[in-house]
């Protein structure tokens, strides 16, 4: 619940007010610069607030949760934090797709990516338990943020700027 408040309180909000402009501004020549700058600006401040949450998560669960039996729950906050800054990705990558009505290709990436979780949920989860599905969680979204941009991106390149986005998980993995 603890890794899932900045999506709710943060991610969910801001794509609610967001989209209907990155709609209008489809197929516009400032299209491109400002997905861009979205994607750059949007990462920059949910990766801040999941810095903040890994943290303080020891923290937090300690204070919010009554049994001792929960406690080490904290170690798996930042892996399911850290999945949802591609969630936020995938989301904005996605809807080219959903506007130019490529949406079974979109749909077969979802089976793709299920599967692909799945697999990784049954090899992983019986040697790291909770940390096995949490990371099995996190390398589905990242394969699922690359195979929707890299379709998303097929016809009509974005120039995101992947330099600045690399370093800030960078330095997000290494904090």
């Amino acid at each position: 619940k603890l890794a899932n408040t900045v999506n709710v309180l943060l991610v969910g909000p801001i794509q609610l007010a967001i989209y209907p402009i990155l709609v209008r501004i489809y197929n516009t020549d400032r299209q491109q610069r400002f997905y861009s700058k979205v994607m750059t600006y949007l990462s920059f401040i949910l990766i801040f607030c999941i810095l903040f949450f890994s943290f303080f998560s020891q923290e937090m669960v300690k204070i919010l949760s009554q049994r001792m039996e929960y406690w080490d729950s904290y170690q798996v906050i930042p892996v399911l934090s850290f999945a949802a800054v591609f969630m936020m990705m995938k989301d904005l990558a996605s809807l080219h797709l959903q506007l130019t009505k490529r949406t079974k290709l979109l749909s077969t990436v979802i089976v793709a990516v299920s599967v692909i979780n799945v697999s990784l949920n049954l090899v992983l989860i019986p040697i790291h338990s909770y940390m096995g599905a949490a990371f099995a969680f996190l390398i589905s979204q990242i394969l699922y943020f690359i195979a929707l941009h890299f379709f998303a991106n097929k016809p009509n390149t974005i120039g995101y700027e992947y330099r600045k986005l690399i370093l800030m998980l960078i330095i997000a993995v290494v904090f």
